[in-house]
């Protein structure tokens, strides 16, 4: 609102007495509420800020409409917390929208709202003596599952520790049990000391055999790798002569001579070389000893290297195993050792059992039994609810089913010609008789949830006044009527159905915005529009 006026002054009058609401400062939200009378004026109550504004109009309002706040307990992590609804949660009867969730007041319908106010405003007796019964209820259940989870807290704790004690207290018996004694772990500390200075002897001497083997190893090593050096040069030769006697020169290397076809002829004929002609020898082949010898050298080599490779590892195994039986028993060493210095270094166990029974008998008595929640006074209350409820629910069943019957009328008044009945029941739902057959406020479309509360509204406002108990205002706002209603002439049937209550409802008074239509102004005198500049706005 502090981006549309600076100032503002709204008049209002209430049970022939008149006020002015006098906002001073629109941003700021300060101002008065001024009451004139006999030519004076009287200042009912000032505000600096917008809470200010909504105290002062809610403590006005409720206090001259004769209404009461509502006072609910809302559950918050189990715990109740307080909550007020004053004025901003009444003034929703008079707001009628394009879009209503409700039958009655507004769309917010938590903590039964709509039920009360619709209670409230009908005048009913002993509604606000049954809703603080109500929440009183819940207070005391609230409290009392509260007081119930604190001692099952309690209770769960105590038993935790509880068990945490006792097995503590089991595994102090069994380690008493099951500890040895300084005599035998000494006993275990020689065997395990003897085994240690054995095997760690067995290992040095290994260690001597494994350097000896090793360099065996290598002399053999050096053995076949000479030996297959002689047998491949031997090889070598023998393989080059043969190559050179299969050439075939044409010509002497060194003159140049060339060699006739029947020079190389007769040379081959005779065996003789055909470089320099001397004879060749066809001894039988001495090479072949020479080889065979070579091959049995190397073959011997291999085998001593192998014999000694295999020594070699199995010492090197030995020294492995030896040395893991040491370190084994140097470890065995080393937890004796560890026990027997926790065992010079334990507590006296007696005296901390002594401790924990005392613990545990007192955690005993804490995780006993659990509380049973008292429900005592929530069932006194109980009963009372029942029996407020009785003293008023036969005479709200008769007002409710006027106001069905009243309600029809209006809205099919207001264009809804396929309603046949309508039961409105004690919790505000709406049960509607269609021509096709049964459904709810609910199910219906927005334009004629909004058709059906006014209806509602009206009908509850005239019976309120017949019976001489209401306590509505008597305004109504209702927004953007033509908002949901696709056919003019359902405008044009609600603003008639609207003009025609100055003879039920002649103090009622209705303020309906919308835009500019002629379904609107061929009904409503011009001395009643207001038209918003030229945009086709109006009230």
């Amino acid at each position: 609102m502090s981006g549309w006026f600076r100032t503002l002054k709204l008049g209002f009058s209430l049970d022939n007495d008149e006020y002015e609401v006098r906002l001073l400062d629109a941003e700021l939200g300060s101002g008065l509420l001024v009451k004139q009378m006999r030519g004076r004026e009287f200042v009912v109550a000032e505000f600096a800020d917008t809470a200010g504004f909504v105290a002062a109009m809610d403590s006005f309002f409720l206090s001259e409409l004769g209404l009461e706040p509502l006072e609910v307990i809302a559950e918050r992590d189990g715990k109740g917390v307080d909550q007020r609804h004053g004025w901003n949660w009444l003034f929703g009867v008079m707001w009628i929208s394009p879009d209503p969730k409700a039958v009655f007041g507004g769309d917010d319908t938590s903590h039964g709202k709509a039920t009360r106010a619709m209670q409230m405003y009908l005048g009913l007796p002993w509604i606000t003596t049954r809703a603080k019964l109500m929440e009183a209820q819940k207070r005391a259940r609230i409290d009392t599952e509260q007081e119930a989870r604190q001692a099952k807290q309690v209770s769960d704790a105590a038993r935790t520790r509880l068990n945490e004690l006792q097995k503590k207290r089991e595994a102090i018996v069994a380690e008493a049990d099951g500890r040895p004694s300084a005599g035998k772990l000494r006993a275990d500390m020689a065997v395990a000391t003897a085994e240690y200075a054995s095997y760690a002897d067995k290992l040095r001497r290994n260690v001597s055999v494994v350097e000896e083997l090793e360099a065996e190893h290598r002399h053999a090593e050096a053995a076949v790798a000479a030996a297959t050096r002689e047998l491949n040069a031997f090889r070598e030769n023998l393989a080059a002569g043969y190559v050179f006697r299969r050439l075939n020169p044409i010509s002497c290397p060194s003159c140049d001579e060339v060699y006739t076809a029947e020079v190389r002829e007769t040379r081959h004929g005779n065996h003789d070389c055909v470089v320099c002609g001397r004879t060749e020898r066809l001894e039988p082949d001495s090479t072949a000893g020479v080889e065979e010898r070579l091959v049995a050298d190397v073959t011997s080599a291999k085998e001593g290297a192998g014999k000694l490779q295999k020594r070699l590892a199995e010492a090197r195994r030995k020294s492995t195993g030896f040395e893991a039986t040491r370190d084994a028993q140097a470890r065995v060493l080393e937890q004796l050792e560890k026990q027997l210095d926790e065992l010079r270094s334990a507590p006296d166990g007696r005296l901390e059992l002594v401790k924990l029974d005392a613990q545990i008998e007192e955690l005993t008595l804490m995780a006993g039994t659990e509380r049973q929640a008292e429900t005592t006074e929530a069932d006194l209350l109980e009963a009372a609810i029942k029996a407020t409820k009785t003293m008023y629910e036969e005479e709200q069943d008769t007002v409710l089913s006027k106001v069905s019957e009243l309600a029809v009328t209006y809205a099919q008044a207001f264009g809804l010609t396929d309603l046949r009945g309508m039961r409105l029941k004690g919790n505000t739902h709406m049960e509607l008789h269609m021509r096709g057959g049964k459904k709810n406020f609910g199910d219906s479309t927005p334009g004629e949830r909004m058709r059906l509360k006014l209806a509602a509204t009206l009908a509850m406002i005239q019976v309120a006044e017949q019976t001489g108990i209401g306590r509505h205002p008597g305004v109504l706002l209702i927004d953007s009527v033509g908002n949901n209603e696709v056919v003019k002439q359902d405008v044009a049937k609600m603003v008639v159905g609207l003009s025609s209550l100055s003879d039920s409802l002649p103090t009622v008074q209705i303020f309906v915005a919308g835009v500019k239509s002629d379904a609107i102004l061929d009904h409503v005198p011009c001395g009643n529009v207001v038209e918003n500049r030229e945009d086709g706005y109006l009230w």
